[in-house]
């Protein structure tokens, strides 16, 4: 009797456990590539990081809400940056010779 409730616990919790980093990963992985593929992310025991860059905070964002919604996700620590757009080429004016 006694083994037979060991096994039905470890199947409970087995059940009840969070998702594995390669499990969070498969979620999370197609959403950064097409949201910001200048975006890393690395994945341990359940802690995501994201490194890289975005073209706004709207990117940002969106890319650690999706993180903190995810089954199995205990932390995000979201290293991303706003890259900044080139700055406008200088117009120099020539005069015109006659």
């Amino acid at each position: 009797m006694r083994v037979l409730l060991f096994c039905f616990i470890m199947i409970l919790v087995a059940c009840i456990g969070g998702s594995t980093d390669k499990e969070i990963e498969k979620e999370l992985d197609p959403t950064v590539r097409v949201a910001a593929p200048g975006v890393v992310m690395t994945i341990k025991s359940g802690v995501v990081t994201f490194s890289g860059t975005c073209p706004d905070e709207s990117c940002r964002h969106t890319i650690e809400t999706n993180a903190k919604k995810t089954r199995g996700v205990k932390e995000v620590v979201n290293n991303i940056i706003i890259s900044t757009p080139p700055a406008p080429a200088a117009v120099v004016d020539t005069p015109v010779k006659n």
